[in-house]
Formats: C-alpha cells, structure tokens, sequence
C-alpha cells in the first residue's frame, strides 16, 4: 500500500534524510519518498506489519510533525490547512524574532558598551549587576526560543541531528567554555579588557601622591594574567597594602578605586622584602589578585566584589585555568623559535648586522604582542621575518639586502 504523508517541521536537507531515515527503518516499509520543497511524503508499506499512525509517531519522536494527507475530495481543504499551519508558523517565528530583538538590543549595549566607551554599568563595582542583568535577559531569550532546544535535542536522543541540534549543542558548548569544563578545556573563547586595571606604587618625589603601575593594559586579550614584582618601601616594614584601581592615569588617586588588602610580609631590618603581585582576569569579569611573598612563599588570594576591601578566597584551580589559557594565548612556539634563530644569527654576522637584528628582535616582538588576536597578520609577519633571515644567513652581508624598506600587507598596513 501506498500513503501520501504531510510532514512539518523540516528546514535542510539534513531533516530531509533524518525523516527518510526513521520511516524506512521501520518494520513493513519498503519504500520511502520524502520531498523537503513539498514537505511531503509518500510511504509503501505492508498494512499487516506498520500503520499510518505508527508512521506518523515515528516521525513525531524525532522532532517533527506528520499526519495523513487528505483523500482526493478534500484535497482543497487539505491545502487550506496546510496553508494555515505555515502561515500560522510564520507568524510564530516572526513574533519570537521580534520580542528577541527587545531583549537583545539592551543585552548587547550592557555587554559591549563599554568597549566602545558608553558609560553603562562600566567598572568593577558594577560588575556583579551587569552579569545578573546579562543573565536575566538571555534566560528570557532562550526561553523565548526554546523549541530550538526542543526540537534538538529530542532529534539528537534518536541520533537524528538536525540545524536545531547543532543550535542546541553550540550553545551548550559555550556555556561549558564560560564554565572553563573539563571536558572542553582545550576549546578557547576569548575577550578584551575594556580598561586598564592597575595598582599603586610608591612615588619617591611625592610620597603623598601615589603613581599608578598598570598589569593589565586595556584592550587585552582575556583571560589573561600578568606578573609585578614589587618590594616594601622601607626595611623592618611588616604589613603592605594592595590597592587595585581601574584605569592608567599617572597618579593612583585619579583612576577608578576598586579595593584593597593587606599582606603580611617577616620583619626584615637589613634588606627589603619583595613580592610578585599577580592580576588574573577570566572572560567571566572576575578579577583575582594574588601576592606571594618570596621569603616565606606565603600565598595570598583575593577577589574584587562590592565594597573598598578585596574579598579572601580560594580560588588556586580556577585561577591555574586562567593562566593555562593565558599562557596558551600569548605563548607560541613558532615565534620563539624564530626569535631563537635571530640571536643565533646575531652572534655569527658583523657589527652591523647585529645592530639590525637587535632592532627587528625588537619590533619583531612588540609587534607580535600587538597583533595576538589577528592570528592571520601573525603568520604574514612571522614569514616576512623568515624571508629576512634566510637572506642575511645565505648572504651574511646586510649591505646587499633590501630588508630596511617596510613591506605593505594587503590591506595597506605595514607589519614592520
């Protein structure tokens, strides 16, 4: 027997093949035909082994919708049903688009506001706000698009995966990326810093008036984490203050206050004791301050949160993931290779020659840190600085290169 079938729900070729899948499957079905342009589809079956319901509920299971079509003299009205039901779907997503798009304009201003200098919960002091906001309006978002998930992931249980799956899953994947899961650790989701985060240090010209040292320049990649070594400003001193501010005025009392803590270092009367001073910032907008003292190795761990004292934590794991990722980041091994092959270099040209090497070493390097988050000008400037070692290597003579004109990337910049 031959049945015409009207199936909802489809939107790829992959729902296409999912439905033909499931349906041919099934006891008693020799023959399945599904149209995506049509949205039908025509099924030979034995009535003794598989009926129309049974098919219909085969189809249900894995996220789309299928009933029997219309006998010949209700063809009309089948059609009219049909029409209805895509007008009425129609409708459906064009309201769920709409009421996402209110929801989504404020999550994006509060989100990225602040990296395009919009004052809106900008700061260390708003940041738990911002967070429960940003929380609160995606919750209402997925809420809203929740047959996405509905539809996936019960097409993935029948491992019938359709694009509402791979929607559902991509999303799972970032939440456990945020999470820093396990199971996903090696996938990385990066962020910039839209401010500097510093500390204040000791002026020796003006005691009064505190400098500011920035760790985490603005505009960095995140999550990051950066290293100061400092020392007591007197000998016999026996209790430091940390202070973190945001911001890179010249003067601490001009940057943006966001807490402190004292660490306690050994009374030490004829030498002064020094520290590293640690700022690890994840992609989730917490800012931990470390301070480990090198006399005694006594390890402190602080967290920015509301009020004008850092609070005490525990934080050693996450903050040893922070660092991987940031190491991993800023680390790479085909640059330091290269920078390995121009000292090497150095010590076997001419005085000349050296004193180029010392200034591409240089700009080789600071311009690598500029460019960590364009990995596609990274590799551009570490072949053009490959090119220009292997000519000073077969020539050994920088007068007969033309390695001091700057070479003119595609879109006009230099990379040197």
């Amino acid at each position: 027997m031959e049945e015409k079938f009207d199936v909802t729900g489809m939107t790829c070729a992959a729902c296409q093949a999912n439905v033909t899948r499931v349906v041919s499957k099934l006891d008693g079905v020799s023959h399945c035909d599904v149209s995506l342009l049509s949205n039908s589809m025509k099924v030979e079956f034995d009535q003794d082994k598989v009926n129309e319901q049974t098919i219909c509920e085969a189809v249900k299971q894995i996220g789309y919708g299928a009933s029997v079509h219309g006998e010949k003299g209700e063809v009309k009205k089948e059609w009219q049903n049909r029409q209805n039901r895509v007008e009425s779907d129609q409708r459906s997503a064009k309201q769920r688009l709409i009421l996402s798009l209110v929801l989504l304009i404020p999550l994006l201003v509060i989100a990225m506001g602040p990296m395009v200098g919009l004052p809106i919960l900008e700061g260390m002091e708003w940041m738990m706000v911002s967070a429960l906001t940003q929380l609160i309006l995606c919750l209402f978002i997925l809420f809203i698009q929740r047959h996405f998930f509905i539809t996936g992931f019960k097409a993935l249980i029948k491992k019938s995966a359709n694009m509402d799956s791979l929607v559902a899953l991509g999303l799972g994947k970032y939440i456990g990326i945020k999470q820093r899961d396990e199971n996903i650790k090696d996938v990385v989701v990066t962020d910039i810093c839209p401010f500097s985060l510093s500390t204040s240090t000791y002026n020796e010209q003006n005691p009064d008036l505190e400098l500011s040292t920035v760790l985490i320049p603005k505009n960095s990649v995140l999550p990051t984490s950066k290293k100061l070594t400092l020392r007591t400003v007197h000998k016999g001193q026996t209790k430091v203050n940390i202070s973190v501010f945001q911001g890179q005025a010249m003067y601490a009392k001009e940057n943006l206050f966001l807490g402190q803590a004292f660490i306690h270092v050994p009374r030490n009367m004829h030498d002064y004791e020094s520290f590293d001073l640690i700022y690890s910032y994840d992609i989730n907008s917490m800012l931990y301050v470390e301070a480990i003292v090198h006399s005694t190795k006594e390890h402190y761990i602080f967290r920015v949160s509301k009020g004008d004292v850092l609070e005490k934590v525990d934080a050693s794991v996450r903050l040893d993931s922070i660092k991987e990722v940031s190491l991993g980041l800023y680390q790479n091994n085909e640059v330091d290779a290269l920078l390995a092959r121009i000292e090497k270099i150095y010590q076997e040209v001419d005085e000349e020659t050296q004193d180029y090497l010392m200034k591409l070493h240089t700009e080789f390097t600071k311009d690598m840190e500029s460019l960590i988050n364009n990995i596609q000008k990274r590799k551009r400037l570490i072949n053009q600085v490959s090119r220009i070692l292997d000519q000073i290597e077969e020539s050994q003579n920088v007068d007969q290169l033309d390695i001091f004109t700057q070479e003119e990337d595609e879109e006009g910049e230099y990379l040197a």
